[in-house]
């Protein structure tokens, strides 16, 4: 039998590969250019996606910058913006190919590390369970659900799981 992690990883590489290869092979080149950008780049990105909230390769790339501002002098600030745009993301594109990408840039942790966020953290699993509420059996939502929650709330995540019927890898 394996372990809750390993079947998560499995559900991760199976969503990958199964119905969003192209929209993954974007979604890391989006990545790429989010790690590059410059602060008066996200400061224009940001502005751009205040005028047109919809913009997804925008909300990406800017994702993207703030995961790797580990070491920036306003860590408030740059947990704040992560939290905005991953709930944001949860709450209006759940399906997006950014939550089948193995890099976790999608994710809040409540503790450990300079960007650990246990309000942001509270809110993004609150947006998951309104998604998980509004659309009880949207198979493809869930697994995404599960594997935001599979580190800190694994009891959630495997009960997700179990509800559509993937509960032999646990």
């Amino acid at each position: 039998m394996l372990n809750f992690s390993t079947h998560c990883a499995f559900w991760i590489l199976f969503l990958a590969t199964s119905y969003a290869t192209t929209d993954v092979t974007q979604t890391f080149m989006l990545l790429r250019e989010g790690a590059q950008l410059s602060a008066s780049a996200v400061a224009e990105l940001e502005n751009k996606i205040n005028k047109k909230p919809n913009d997804l390769e925008n909300r990406v790339r800017l994702l993207s910058y703030y995961a790797g501002q580990q070491n920036h002098s306003d860590l408030d600030l740059i947990r704040k913006m992560r939290a905005k745009h991953v709930i944001w993301l949860i709450g209006n594109e759940p399906k997006d190919a950014l939550f089948d990408v193995a890099t976790r840039i999608y994710a809040i942790q409540p503790v450990g590390g300079p960007l650990a966020d246990p309000a942001g953290f509270q809110k993004a699993k609150e947006a998951w369970q309104n998604q998980l509420s509004a659309h009880p059996k949207d198979i493809q939502l869930k697994p995404n659900a599960a594997t935001f929650l599979e580190i800190h709330d694994p009891t959630l995540a495997e009960s997700i799981l179990k509800s559509i019927g993937e509960d032999r890898w646990l």
